[in-house]
């Protein structure tokens, strides 16, 4: 099962709908390189696909401690996950401990004003939207999730033919 697959199914009935492109965009940001997305040492090592630095005080599904940021980012561990699907439930359990307001967001271009706000990320505003609202691009999301609004059985349909043309 593809990254995007994994991320969207652990996703669905947890955040809106809507929110699940800018969140797969997310982790394909956090985690890409020159050879694409989920190619990081940080998701390689430790399965963290969100970048996320081990909680101290909020519920985590984190194992603990993993690799340890570069300099430049700070000198926090990374978490480290048993799979993805735990590191996703972990950015939800982050976006619930910060008390996001899912009816005030209706973009990504404000998703990702708000965790900004919240101190996700370090990187400039408009950097980081960049970055993500070209993984959108690149990953074809938009194309792939309106199905979800439709169903399960529908977004299952889509993934099948998705797979079948690589």
């Amino acid at each position: 099962m593809s990254e995007i697959t994994r991320i969207a199914t652990t996703l669905k009935g947890k955040v809106p709908d809507k929110a699940i492109p800018w969140i797969v965009a997310q982790s394909a940001h956090e985690t890409g390189t020159s050879l694409g997305p989920w190619t990081s040492n940080v998701y390689k090592k430790n399965n963290n696909g969100f970048g996320m630095i081990q909680p101290r005080v909020r519920k985590t599904t984190s194992l603990g401690p993993g690799t340890t940021q570069p300099g430049s980012e700070g000198s926090n561990p990374y978490a480290r996950y048993t799979n993805l699907e735990d590191s996703t439930k972990d950015l939800v359990l982050w976006l619930k401990y910060n008390k996001i307001a899912w009816l005030n967001i209706n973009s990504a271009d404000q998703y990702i004003a708000w965790i900004k706000k919240k101190g996700y990320f370090g990187a400039t505003y408009e950097n980081y939207l960049k970055g993500v609202l070209s993984w959108i691009k690149k990953l074809k999301l938009p194309s792939i999730f309106p199905a979800f609004a439709g169903g399960t059985i529908l977004l299952i349909g889509i993934i099948a033919l998705v797979l079948l043309k690589k």
